[in-house]
């Protein structure tokens, strides 16, 4: 955007100035480590625009003396980036299949609690704040792996603003691993199993000639491939190419398989 109206304070070191969209004084300062950071005064009246940025201005300054960083975050700027950084990997080829859950746990959980808080201010006591929380919007314990998800969610947060030097590594609270231990799902007795295939084939068979026939059996390829294999439904499933479909041959048993390869949670 256009700006105009530039002024300068302390030798320079202090920039104010508006820009055509807004009515607003933005400002600019000078941090001790030399870096630029850029705020916006929320003020309309110049007097009023050079007191916050002086205030930002002297406040960066202190900081630093007392061995802080000099120019804080609020949480939900810093999720915000992380979100985007994980959005930009995931264009490039390079993301993750867990950035989902954690993009799901940042805007779910993450920022409307610790939303305000400056990133540098999330303590122990703070921590133990969002637990009770979460227990309440939870309405029971949630199990170890929705914790370990969470902390994961809040690692990537932090992590986002310790590259950009908003805090350091030492100022990162510890987290409590807790929750219920998870139940593994029911699976099907031998006997179910083969009850099922069975009225599975007799339902492939029973269909008109067509298309319909055609996706019958493919729903029968697809779920006998599911359980014999091991992959899961989704992401391993939904990908899966001839080309990572190959012969292979037990060099002892001389016995002819099918080996698939797939992308997921173990690779």
């Amino acid at each position: 955007m256009p700006v105009n109206d530039m002024i300068k304070m302390r030798d320079g070191e202090v920039v104010l100035y508006k820009r055509s969209d807004s009515v607003f004084w933005q400002a600019r300062f000078r941090s001790p480590n030399r870096s630029w950071h850029r705020i916006s005064t929320k003020r309309a009246r110049i007097d009023d625009a050079k007191v916050v940025a002086c205030e930002a201005y002297d406040r960066a300054r202190f900081r630093s003396t007392e061995g802080l960083i000099a120019v804080s975050r609020r949480f939900r700027d810093v999720a915000k980036l992380t979100v985007q950084r994980m959005n930009e990997a995931k264009e490039a080829g390079m993301g993750k299949v867990s950035y989902k859950d954690y993009e799901q746990v940042i805007e779910k959980y993450l920022i409307p609690f610790f939303g305000s808080t400056h990133i540098d201010k999330i303590d122990i006591p703070k921590i133990q704040q969002f637990e009770a929380w979460r227990l309440q919007q939870f309405k029971k314990e949630p199990a170890k792996s929705t914790i370990l998800n969470h902390n994961a969610a809040l690692h990537r947060v932090f992590d986002t603003a310790i590259a950009e030097g908003w805090i350091k590594q030492q100022q990162v609270p510890p987290f409590k691993v807790s929750g219920k231990k998870g139940t593994r799902r029911p699976d099907f007795t031998l006997q179910e199993w083969t009850k099922l295939t069975a009225n599975l084939r007799h339902w492939v068979l029973k269909s008109r000639e067509g298309k319909s026939r055609h996706m019958r059996e493919l729903m029968w390829d697809y779920v006998l491939i599911l359980a014999n294999s091991g992959i899961r439904t989704g992401t391993e499933a939904q990908n899966l190419k001839w080309k990572q479909i190959r012969w292979h041959t037990d060099p002892k048993t001389k016995q002819k398989y099918l080996a698939i390869s797939v992308s997921g949670k173990t690779g």
